[in-house]
């Protein structure tokens, strides 16, 4: 299901270890979702049948609302598109035997289909209001430090080894069973697994040292705060017990919301000495840490992921895209400044991200030329290196692939307008406006184009248009100012 209407498919996952929502953090490619309602049947329209044709593919899916033992999926039904901007065709076998076929409808798109209805309804998929989505669990980190039992604060554990996190309280009864268990299985397992205790009180202190010692625990104990139970609870009381297994990377490999046997505990954590490297694997983690902003740790990930798997696109594409955001935050720093010594440490700190970004997108190109995401960042990335002509290359690659794509159009239009290729600029903008005539930043390139050519009333309706439809974009505001 998608639990965010960003147009791909998220996982939530109800078991006995509780409820998990694993969000897809993949880079976006091109989607449909279809909705059926039939009206002379079954109005759930169940069983009715759709054959999709995008991009020379045809796909087909069925209604249904199960599929295996007491799982549950959507209604809708959701085709990849891969670069595919269009949908060329759609064939509904209804479930009273009638067939339907609609021609020619946007990608992107949630497309509603009525059987007594000629046309389709095509919308956008109703997105999940931002101050209303839930945060996600911030990721284990081996350098945040915690409040420690005895004193001061330290880290849980130390990067390069797995680790078991226990959280415990010396008032919980099952707890008090299991931290035997945890202090033999620790002495077995030293120098090659990290145990930390955690205890949920934090009043009494004293009871919760008593209850160390008296149980022969010899793992650090630290105190959950705030922070740690928003962290690993998402706030509220803790679930007690609860055991995290880390691997060596930091990854959450498993949640015991329960007290564990010293089998399934040994079990888990022998299966890491007998695991290969993935380079997906690794490049899955790495999109996670770019999603949440931890580029440095992104790119040191993602640098595996491409020794793993050095024929990889897609990992060599995450790895550009990570570098290129590291060097944008290096670049703007802690707090804006206007001091030009510090701008130039800055740009020149950034450089060596950025030139790495562009060599490592453009491996991603070599090694897929219709990969339309990695020659759009490639063209991005030359774009602010000040590389326009050669951004104007890579960015027509992208739209060759990807006609539909605002972003892509926009970058080009800003390209071509840095040296002067003045038609290709316009049409681009003009284009990328009728894709998506609600978004500012088209609207504020036409307008820059329009000055740059001396059209300066032409520019300043564009850039009132872009107030219209963005009331709060600054830049447009201050190019109106400017042109007093």
């Amino acid at each position: 299901m998608d639990i965010d209407g960003d147009g791909d498919l998220d996982l939530v996952l109800l078991s006995l270890q509780g409820l998990r929502v694993m969000e897809n953090v993949m880079p976006r490619r091109h989607f449909a979702r279809v909705r059926l309602r039939a009206t002379s049947t079954e109005p759930l329209a169940l069983n009715a049948m759709v054959k999709l044709s995008a991009g020379g593919v045809t796909q087909q899916e069925y209604v249904r609302i199960t599929d295996g033992f007491m799982t549950q999926v959507p209604r809708e039904m959701h085709f990849g598109l891969g670069d595919a901007a269009k949908v060329d065709r759609i064939i509904v076998r209804w479930p009273g035997g009638a067939v339907r076929e609609y021609l020619d409808l946007p990608a992107d798109r949630l497309i509603e289909i009525s059987e007594d209805d000629p046309a389709p309804r095509v919308s956008e998929l109703p997105r999940w209001p931002s101050e209303t989505r839930p945060r996600a669990r911030p990721s284990f980190s081996f350098d945040t430090a915690w409040p420690a039992l005895a004193g001061g604060e330290a880290p849980l554990a130390k990067k390069g080894m797995p680790a078991v996190i226990n959280v415990w309280s010396p008032s919980c009864a099952p707890c008090r069973e299991e931290l035997p268990r945890l202090a033999s299985l620790a002495k077995s397992w030293a120098g090659r697994v990290q145990f930390a205790g955690v205890s949920a009180e934090s009043k009494d202190l004293a009871a919760v040292r008593a209850a160390v010692e008296s149980f022969g625990v010899g793992y650090p104990q630290f105190v959950a705060n705030d922070a740690f139970l928003r962290s690993f609870f998402g706030g509220g009381d803790a679930i007690l017990p609860s055991t995290f297994v880390f691997d060596a990377d930091g990854r959450l490999r498993q949640v015991f919301h329960r007290a564990i046997t010293d089998a399934e505990l040994a079990a888990l954590l022998g299966s890491f000495s007998d695991e290969g490297v993935s380079a997906a694997d690794l490049e899955s983690r790495g999109s996670s840490l770019i999603t949440n902003g931890e580029y440095e740790a992104a790119v040191e990930v993602l640098r595996r992921a491409v020794t793993a798997g050095p024929r990889s696109a897609t990992a060599c594409h995450a790895l550009g895209v990570a570098l290129a955001a590291l060097a944008e935050s290096v670049e703007a720093g802690a707090a804006p400044t206007q001091d030009p010594a510090e701008v130039a440490r800055r740009r020149n700190a950034a450089l060596p991200h950025r030139e790495e970004s562009i060599a490592v997108l453009r491996r991603a190109v070599e090694l897929d030329p219709e990969f339309a995401m990695a020659q759009y960042n490639l063209g991005v990335a030359l774009q602010r290196a000040g590389r326009h002509e050669a951004a104007i290359e890579a960015l027509q690659a992208s739209i060759r692939i990807s006609p539909g794509s605002y972003d892509a159009l926009y970058t080009l239009g800003m390209a071509a307008g840095a040296v002067k290729q003045n038609a290709l600029a316009a049409d681009c903008f003009d284009k990328a406006i009728a894709i998506a005539p609600r978004r500012a930043e088209a609207w504020v390139g036409k307008g820059l184009l329009l000055r740059q050519i001396g059209r300066v009333a032409d520019a300043r309706a564009a850039f009132e248009k872009a107030l219209e439809v963005d009331p709060g974009n600054e830049e447009a505001k201050v190019l109106i100012e400017g042109l007093k």
